[in-house]
């Protein structure tokens, strides 16, 4: 299935809504600062943007991770 595009702004919006809605996350109140995605050249999957500098994150990396997954299986960074 081919990634749509989107701004940086919604790719974080979507990647901060899914840290945000975890369990554990939840549970201890933690507010995790999400930076902007920041174009790449297209990985092997297709993948053309990363996040790195997420604020507050210690302890929630594997919730980080599978945020960012889950998001960069389904939407390409729109160059503007």
């Amino acid at each position: 299935m081919p990634r749509t595009l989107q701004s940086a702004q919604e790719i974080r919006a979507e990647v901060s809504r899914l840290i945000h809605d975890h369990r554990d996350v939840r549970a201890t109140g933690a507010v995790i600062e999400v930076p902007l995605p920041t174009p790449q050249r297209a990985d092997g999957t297709g993948l053309n943007w990363w996040m790195t500098g997420f604020g507050n994150a210690f302890g929630f990396q594997e919730v980080i991770g599978s945020a960012v997954a889950t998001v960069g299986k389904r939407w390409n960074l729109l160059e503007e």
